[in-house]
């Protein structure tokens, strides 16, 4: 079959919720017959393969299964070298999309087409009718701060250092050249390519029409085991991109105050007094029926939690020396 787009959605463990994300995908304002939607299912199936069957998609929706859990990297190579559209755009599997997103992405790199390559970023909102977790509320601080900003300031340029592969555009040609993404990250993989697309001469472009709602349910735990996570791929990301920075958090720490940089070293040697003291306050705001004074201070608990264990992580390498 020859579409003109291929959506691809990496997923593991989580069929439910991919189901959701598939069945909005399913709605699109668009031809049917000139998209399709490819779920890489990242090592155990759990039935996700089977459920998506039962979908009326037709021929509109592919399954590619990994035989073991190698990452987002490695399940978003395989889904965009499984495609046969010329433009890819890339879901997360907790998403639910408006109907008009991939006719927004597909608009936005037909007006720039034979002038330049962009990556086309869609709106990432968090849904409206969830309860606000703390998975939530992290990302309306950080990455869904600056949806937030372009959606009222849609003509402002786009954070050069700013990257995330979920809800974006991008040609397969362009991927073909640069490589795909690295399959060494299993976090950060997106400001990795970004690099890699900005040395290629891609710029990025907000899509404020390719509407998508993140429904996002991670624990604290889950939180924290993404910050070691990804303190082990900033390291690399370092290694490979000398003078490159990661994201704003690595220029934070290094230009902070002396006297912070040393409790936080001294926080990050001590995790399991740190965990003890502030795991009751990051608990208390996985509550759903809290004050909201209460659930902010809970929220900044958790931030802070985060931090240090990435620090700790960071710091242990002769490479975390550049904060330390």
């Amino acid at each position: 079959m020859s579409v003109r787009v291929s959506i691809v959605i990496p997923t593991a463990h989580r069929r439910e919720r991919v189901m959701r994300a598939v069945e909005t995908t399913l709605q699109q304002d668009f031809p049917a017959s000139d998209f399709e939607i490819i779920v890489v299912i990242d090592g155990a199936d759990e039935g996700t393969a089977l459920a998506l069957r039962d979908l009326d998609a037709g021929h509109r929706l592919r399954v590619v299964q990994l035989e073991t859990n190698r990452g987002p990297s490695a399940a978003r190579n395989a889904g965009w070298r499984a495609a046969s559209g010329a433009l890819i755009v890339f879901l997360d599997d907790d998403m639910l999309c408006t109907p008009g997103l991939v006719r927004a992405h597909l608009s936005a790199h037909l007006e720039v087409a034979g002038e330049r390559e962009i990556a086309g970023f869609g709106a990432i909102y968090n849904a409206p009718e969830r309860h606000r977790t703390l998975a939530a509320e992290t990302f309306r601080l950080g990455l869904g701060a600056v949806y937030l900003h372009h959606r009222d300031q849609p003509s402002a340029a786009w954070p050069e250092n700013v990257w995330s592969f979920a809800n974006t555009s991008v040609s397969r040609s362009v991927l073909e050249r640069v490589g795909g993404f690295d399959e060494r990250f299993r976090k950060r993989e997106d400001g990795e390519l970004g690099v890699r697309l900005l040395n290629f001469g891609v710029r990025q472009q907000f899509v404020p029409d390719a509407v998508a709602y993140q429904d996002s349910e991670k624990n604290v735990q889950q939180l924290i085991h993404d910050a070691e996570v990804s303190a082990e791929c900033d390291l690399l990301f370092l290694q490979i991109h000398c003078g490159r920075i990661p994201h704003d958090f690595v220029t934070h720490l290094r230009n902070e105050r002396p006297w912070k940089r040393r409790a936080r070293g001294v926080l990050s040697r001590n995790l399991a007094l740190a965990d003890l003291l502030l795991g009751p306050l990051c608990s208390m705001g996985e509550l759903k029926a809290i004050p909201a004074p209460l659930r902010n201070l809970a929220l900044r608990a958790v931030l802070f939690r985060c931090g240090l264990h990435w620090y700790h992580r960071f710091a242990r390498s002769r490479l975390g020396e550049w904060v330390t």
